[in-house]
């Protein structure tokens, strides 16, 4: 057995899923096909993986292509306020860093929400609230001036070779304390039914995140080959209405997975991102993993159907909305 194919699956989880599966192809065409379910033709990893293929198949060519291009923030906003969802205001959309810090400066923001604008995993996002003369970062609790937050940024996203496109946006506060962030809840829809809900929340020394994972009506359940979450598992006062916004939404496209990620605020759910190809694919047992892609498959059936009979119109760019370049993470 190849090196590759030894590797285990915490030294895979870095990885972003396309590359992942780029490496598991070869170790295939060598002879050398991994034992996991998710690696192999027609798992439920290899279903995301080839969503792009599947889009095109299924979909008109301009609405293949207006599903599969959201990789970007900024596109991914429009979508989400089309769907009908709340989004967080923007400042600044595809800046380049230096000007978007300056346009911080010049409004005299004294909290905002700072990211790259084709990213993934939080690479490069930053929640500030001015503290003095200076920024104090909620997520690893540092403060500095606007030129230290843009050093920091500079080295954090220059081996990942994203454009030097960012967004300035809101600060999203949550329902029951200030200055605090905000906790995230990750909907993997199939068909516009939630399977399964991924809680991540700040670690209690400011350094990563915990996570806890929930069945759609917010019972704790284990998926992982991790084991359980960390933490006390709860959910949160608004369970229900999260659920229902993140199915309305999923119900509405035309995927047969996709992960929506949401925030419970001070004022009500809302918007985080679109995510069809999300990482720990390769972290879900076997059992998940095989139950996930029976959900694709009646997912796929269902929507096909629905498409056939006219019930569902799949969207396509609206002819006023401009398209931004986006690249798969």
């Amino acid at each position: 057995m190849s090196r590759s194919a030894r590797t285990t699956i915490r030294s895979l989880a870095p990885e972003s899923l396309k590359a992942l599966w780029r490496r598991l192809r070869r170790a295939e065409a060598a002879g050398d096909r991994p034992s996991r379910p998710w690696a192999t033709p027609g798992s439920f990893g290899a279903m995301v993986a080839d969503r792009k293929q599947w889009l095109f198949e299924t979909l008109p060519p301009d609405a293949a292509s207006y599903h599969y291009d959201i990789f970007a923030k900024v596109s991914q906003k429009r979508l989400a306020r089309r769907l009908g969802l709340s989004v967080a205001r923007d400042y600044v959309e595809r800046a380049p860093l230096a000007e978007a810090l300056a346009t911080v400066e010049r409004l005299g923001l004294e909290r905002f929400a700072l990211k790259p604008d084709s990213s993934h995993n939080a690479v490069g996002f930053r929640r500030i609230v001015r503290v003095g003369d200076g920024y104090h970062d909620l997520g690893s609790g540092k403060r500095g001036s606007l030129r230290w937050l843009e050093r920091s940024l500079r080295r954090e996203v220059a081996a990942r070779g994203r454009a030097d496109a960012w967004v300035v946006e809101e600060l999203l506060m949550p329902p029951d304390g200030p200055d605090a962030p905000v906790e995230d809840y990750k909907f993997y829809c199939f068909g516009g039914v939630t399977e399964i809900i991924l809680h991540k929340w700040p670690a209690p020394n400011g350094v990563g995140t915990q996570r806890n994972w929930y069945a759609r009506d917010w019972s704790p359940i284990v998926v992982s080959v991790r084991g359980p979450g960390e933490g006390v598992p709860r959910a949160p006062l608004a369970g229900a209405q999260l659920v229902d916004v993140a199915e309305r939404a999923a119900s509405r496209l035309c995927y047969p997975f996709i992960r929506m990620d949401l925030y419970d605020t001070s004022r009500g759910v809302v918007f985080g991102e679109f995510t069809p190809g999300p990482g720990l694919i390769n972290a879900f047992t076997d059992a998940w993993s095989e139950r996930l892609r029976l959900r694709w498959l009646e997912a796929e059936a269902a929507l096909r159907e629905r498409i056939r009979s006219g019930e569902l119109v799949p969207l396509a760019a609206a002819t006023t909305e401009a398209q931004t370049d986006g690249h798969d993470p």
